[in-house]
């Protein structure tokens, strides 16, 4: 907005979740949605236009999150838990047009478009600086826009197992 020299005050943000802005978006409750992942693409099939995206302003930084009681109460579980994840990384590394298929089954996709989308995701669970980064400039742009009410230390958040 501010490349365009639009104000947060000029618009109304709504606070929903992704399919349903996508929704609202196409039945012209909305005139615009915020929109990321396999929901980009159905909304252009439905005949949406992506008029903005966020490169070079904010990374869709994709984040493994468990309260801290549920860390304190199971640590042995989100170890567990982070330890499939990875196993799952390589299989989808050395399996791609298996992993595909299934993510396609799971999602309800065409396996085209989840073979599309695939360069879109890194599912590394490791943290690293440059996400870090990534995650402040969200909180940014969510505090600039209303859309957060109280900045959080992001640093506290982060539990390295």
């Amino acid at each position: 907005m501010d490349k365009e020299g639009y104000a947060a005050n000029d618009v109304e943000f709504l606070s929903m979740g992704i399919p349903e802005s996508v929704n609202a978006m196409m039945t012209g409750s909305v005139d615009v949605a915020l929109v990321a992942g396999a929901d980009v693409l159905r909304a252009e099939k439905a005949g949406a236009h992506i008029v903005a995206n966020g490169e070079n302003l904010v990374d869709a930084t994709i984040v493994i999150a468990v309260s801290g009681k549920f860390l304190a109460q199971y640590p042995e579980t989100v170890k567990q838990y982070l330890a499939a994840h990875k196993e799952n990384i390589a299989f989808m590394k050395t399996n791609k047009a298996k992993a595909y298929e299934f993510t396609a089954k799971e999602t309800g996709l065409d396996a085209s478009d989840v073979e599309l989308m695939a360069p879109w995701y890194d599912f590394d669970p490791a943290i690293t600086d440059k996400d870090i980064n990534e995650l402040e400039k969200t909180q940014d742009f969510l505090l600039k826009t209303g859309m957060q009410t109280n900045k959080i230390d992001i640093m506290k958040m982060i539990v390295r197992l």
